[in-house]
């Protein structure tokens, strides 16, 4: 039976997704500042709000998360590994050897072995029982990564970040029960959504979180700038599910295709600056077309091996 999709989530990862998007462009600093201060934590928490931990045995969740995220990362590091050298004019074989030794590094793509193995970290959190020993063990995963960083300590395939992103997949699970109070619309709360948004562009501007190397100190200012800019998403998420319904289901549409965007999106971008000297227009309505191929092509297989 097919799982019942939360409208507003798909809602805010379609605005998340397209925000990294302009994120990795010519855009100012100041701007990107402020995507890059919640963008990726973003998705960490919204990993936490969907998955059950103490659902399903640890073999189990391991052997489900290889199949969601293992098994379309080999297929879409491939297909890049193929077209990333040939837009740089390296030799594949020579690309490949530097993968296998550092990862993707700044390509979106380091965001899903990361997102593995914090699940997985945050899953053998779950064994401790206590709540509270929970919350302690959840602390000090943020504070591994700020060691990480002040030490300069770098794993390959940006596997240093891992720690912090787990604290994110941890706090979206805590936050579950507080979905619906955070979402309701009302004065009450759209003074605090007025806080918030002050509060996490300001921090933005004076320290610059990029989970994809690690630079998330100092801690403190850090996560409360993506507390609050997540919280932000959410609320803006749910008033356009609820007043906007035709633009609600555009962006769902995008919402449901963030692995497909993640994976493409900035090889497609990097081939039409390089090889296409066109407008913004063009190179904007390409991005789009290329990226709905590939959501059609990649929904159709899928359709096919589950008749199979």
């Amino acid at each position: 039976m097919e799982k019942t999709r939360i409208e507003w989530l798909d809602v805010a990862k379609g605005i998340v997704i397209m925000l990294m998007i302009l994120g990795h462009s010519d855009i100012p600093r100041c701007v990107s500042n402020v995507i890059f201060a919640f963008h990726m934590p973003f998705f960490f928490l919204a990993s936490g709000l969907t998955t059950y931990f103490e659902k399903t045995s640890f073999e189990r969740f391991c052997w489900n998360k290889l199949n969601t995220l293992g098994l379309p990362f080999l297929i879409y590091s491939t297909i890049n590994l193929i077209l990333w050298p040939i837009a740089k004019g390296k030799l594949i074989p020579d690309f490949f050897v530097d993968f296998l030794a550092v990862g993707w590094k700044g390509v979106a793509l380091w965001f899903v072995p990361v997102l593995f193995f914090a699940l997985i970290l945050a899953r053998i959190v779950y064994f401790v029982e206590r709540k509270e020993i929970r919350y302690v063990i959840t602390l000090m995963l943020s504070i591994i990564s700020v060691l990480f960083h002040y030490y300069n300590i770098t794993l390959p395939w940006n596997l240093s970040v891992v720690p912090f992103a787990a604290f994110f997949i941890l706090v979206g699970d805590f936050c579950k029960q507080y979905l619906l109070p955070l979402s309701t619309l009302c004065w009450k709360k759209w003074f605090w959504y007025a806080i918030s948004l002050v509060i996490f562009v300001s921090l933005s501007q004076v320290w610059r979180m990029d989970m994809a190397w690690n630079n998330v100190a100092p801690m403190i200012p850090k996560i409360i700038a993506a507390m609050c800019g997540c919280y932000c998403i959410v609320k803006a998420s749910v008033v356009i599910v609820e007043k906007i319904p035709h633009l609600s289901k555009m962006i769902q549409a995008v919402g449901k295709e963030t692995y497909v965007i993640l994976a493409f999106s900035q090889i497609i971008i990097f081939y039409t600056n390089v090889f296409l000297k066109i407008g913004i227009i063009p190179k904007c309505t390409l991005l789009v077309v290329g990226l709905v191929l590939i959501s059609y092509m990649k929904n159709h297989v899928v359709r096919i091996v589950k008749q199979k």
